[in-house]
């Protein structure tokens, strides 16, 4: 779960993990850094990723779909640009 501070025109100036995994959370915050919010009264929110893991052997883990993202506190833009 990834808080996410916003600028008056949406952009997420500060991302900070509310809980998460040490090896998740990493990626998580920085990929939360990256989205375009609808602005809000809050200037704020709150991402919450859920993956789904499973174990292939001792060895590896496979990244099982679905793995969802869901918002809370906002909604957001829709970048239809193809630079992310």
């Amino acid at each position: 779960m990834v808080q996410a501070k916003l600028a008056k025109d949406g952009r997420v100036v500060e991302a900070k993990a509310l809980s998460g995994h040490p090896l998740l959370v990493p990626n998580c915050v920085d990929n939360a850094r990256k989205w375009v919010f609808r602005p809000n009264p809050m200037a704020m929110a709150v991402i919450v990723y859920n993956f789904r893991l499973g174990v292939v052997d001792v060895t590896q883990f496979l990244l099982e779909p679905p793995n969802l993202v869901t918002l809370t506190a906002s909604a957001p833009e829709i970048n239809t640009s193809s630079q992310h």
